[in-house]
């Protein structure tokens, strides 16, 4: 058992899987200012993007037509 392990207590389940997760971002080159862990944020998260992305379809045509030149 690593001391992460030990540190943490996350011995199984969404803890160790958390603390997986967390020395694997910080020991990766790029890693995400807001790392969503687990299904729930991830669905919620993708979600919201193709509301955002619905929102921007809805209304491309005007705002482009926005332009000076």
């Amino acid at each position: 058992m690593s001391k992460v392990w030990l540190i943490t207590d996350a011995n199984s389940g969404f803890g160790r899987a958390f603390a997986e997760a967390a020395i694997a971002a910080l020991a990766s080159d790029e890693t995400s200012l807001r790392p969503a862990l687990g299904d729930d944020p991830i669905d919620a998260i993708h979600a919201h993007l193709d509301q955002v992305r619905a929102d921007l379809d809805a209304w491309d045509e005007v705002g482009r037509g926005t332009k000076l030149s």
